[in-house]
């Protein structure tokens, strides 16, 4: 096998290696192979319901041919199975929050699967931490969606799990998120570090631009979000209510 890049490499164990190559991937082709795959995979669930690869793998194909309502009710099925690969029961729990969020445009439902997904891995991965922040900024909870991207901004890489991890999650879309709800919620200093990490990992426009309104806080500025209520990182701020100094 090719470890590198553009071919991520797992070990399940046993002398067992996966890796995925789609350097030379055809769409056309793919669609053709994940059509065959359905048949063979619907045959064996009829066979084995209890089979934790075939719903999970069902579950997979039916989301590449885009039949996206199948897909959740399989992940669901999936996420509900003790045993098997826990990844993959935790990427199922995932996929649940997001299919939740996309075709059933239910925020309540999608929290209960990010939730589940996040206490499932007790809160080790950023993936389950960031939809959800995202999800309580669009309810305007900012608070809320602060902690959450904080959370998921403390974690390490996960490099010893084998399934799907979101690289970009983790290089960047974190500190994004964290550059953006920390101002709403008032903690400057984390919003500070999330555009700085962000533009180290990308160095997008909207993260150089989110950077200025940080680096252009005056004393008034600071003090104005400090009687707020909202607070400022625990930083002292002369002529704060909050600060009493």
């Amino acid at each position: 096998h090719l470890d590198t890049a553009e071919h991520k490499v797992g070990y399940i164990g046993n002398g067992i290696e996966i890796y995925q190559d789609r350097t030379t991937c055809d769409n056309d082709r793919s669609r053709d192979r994940w059509a065959i795959d359905r048949v063979l995979l619907e045959k064996e669930f009829t066979r084995d319901p209890s089979d934790h690869r075939t719903v999970f793998y069902l579950a997979q194909t039916y989301d590449c041919l885009g039949e996206r309502k199948l897909a959740y009710d399989h992940y669901e099925i999936r996420s509900n199975m003790i045993g098997g690969f826990e990844e993959e029961r935790f990427y199922s729990l995932l996929q649940c929050g997001k299919l939740a969020n996309d075709i059933l445009k239910n925020n309540h439902l999608a929290i209960h699967w990010y939730t589940r997904a996040c206490t499932h891995t007790n809160c080790d991965r950023a993936e389950p931490l960031i939809a959800l922040s995202y999800i309580f900024n669009g309810l305007k909870n900012v608070k809320l969606a602060h902690a959450f991207a904080k959370l998921a901004c403390e974690l390490k890489y996960p490099k010893d799990d084998l399934l799907f991890v979101d690289t970009d999650c983790y290089d960047y879309l974190r500190w994004h998120q964290l550059g953006i709800v920390s101002w709403y919620a008032g903690k400057m200093s984390d919003g500070y570090l999330g555009c700085m990490e962000a533009i180290k990992s990308k160095n997008k426009d909207i993260d150089r631009n989110n950077l200025t309104f940080y680096e252009s806080l005056t004393t008034s500025n600071k003090q104005l979000i400090c009687n707020s209520g909202l607070g400022l990182d625990g930083d002292m701020v002369s002529g704060c209510t909050y600060c009493k100094v």
